[in-house]
């Protein structure tokens, strides 16, 4: 096309590239970029600071729990943002109706406000699901969305160009389930592994989300996973190499 012939000859200018998701990387390669004009950045967050809140306030998790009104033995889906239609966050509710319907003990949390939590509120009753909402939480209370919860859920449609608070959800030691419209997906979600994802249609989520939801030793073992991913390769480290790499490439 000549949209493609287009990127291909604007692409013969630079001399270094900043990829920060696979999908940039995929386009570089598509349009017939070298791979060794290719430097490899990151989206992350402030991972220590993320972390020392995690450990600050792990042993408050049964205490956050029984304030909210979750019961000992449900397992509890977060999600976190702001709640606007692109995030699609009323499909954690119809996942775990459906769940619910299968006899796992399910419930959900909402940490953020928006347009949408007075209707989310009404879908959770009108469905049954057991829901608690925290309102709007700084930077510093985040802990209190990810600490008391078991998985989190990011079911946004491709206005999520990546999804930082997987990031968040993850250092906290999480198990993540993200759309496959999810900007981060296809780097952060190792299938199995870290996380699962999932076509946006609540019988899709509940499929997804069911082997987290049985299986304790599972959620766990993601969670840690997916802690050491974030830790490893998404880092401001990681970021500024990838950055020093593109700029010693223009020097060249």
């Amino acid at each position: 096309t000549l949209a493609r012939v287009f990127h291909r000859l604007m692409l013969r200018i630079p001399s270094g590239f900043l990829s920060v998701v696979r999908a940039n990387r995929d386009f570089y390669v598509r349009s017939g970029v070298a791979g060794e004009r290719i430097f490899d950045g990151c989206h992350f967050v402030e991972n220590d600071r993320f972390l020392t809140m995690a450990s600050l306030h792990a042993s408050r998790r049964e205490a956050m729990r029984t304030e909210y009104g979750i019961g000992a033995k449900d397992v509890t889906l977060v999600f976190c943002g702001k709640h606007v239609p692109f995030k699609r966050p009323w499909l954690l509710i119809d996942a775990a109706r459906i769940l619910r319907g299968r006899g796992w003990a399910v419930t959900v949390l909402f940490a953020g406000s928006g347009d949408l939590t007075d209707d989310l509120k009404r879908r959770a009753a009108s469905a049954n699901v057991p829901s608690y909402f925290t309102g709007f939480l700084n930077q510093t209370e985040l802990w209190r969305a990810y600490v008391p919860a078991d998985i989190f859920v990011l079911p946004s449609d491709t206005g999520e160009t990546w999804g930082l608070v997987t990031n968040e959800a993850m250092l906290f030691g999480l198990p993540v389930a993200v759309s496959d419209e999810v900007g981060c997906g296809p780097d952060l979600v190792e299938e199995g592994t870290t996380g699962v994802r999932f076509r946006a249609d609540p019988a899709a989520l509940a499929d997804a989300l069911e082997p987290l939801v049985a299986d304790p030793a599972l959620r766990g073992r993601m969670g840690a996973a997916g802690r050491d991913l974030v830790q490893t390769r998404y880092s401001s480290a990681r970021a500024t190499d990838g950055l020093i790499g593109a700029v010693r490439a223009l020097c060249k």
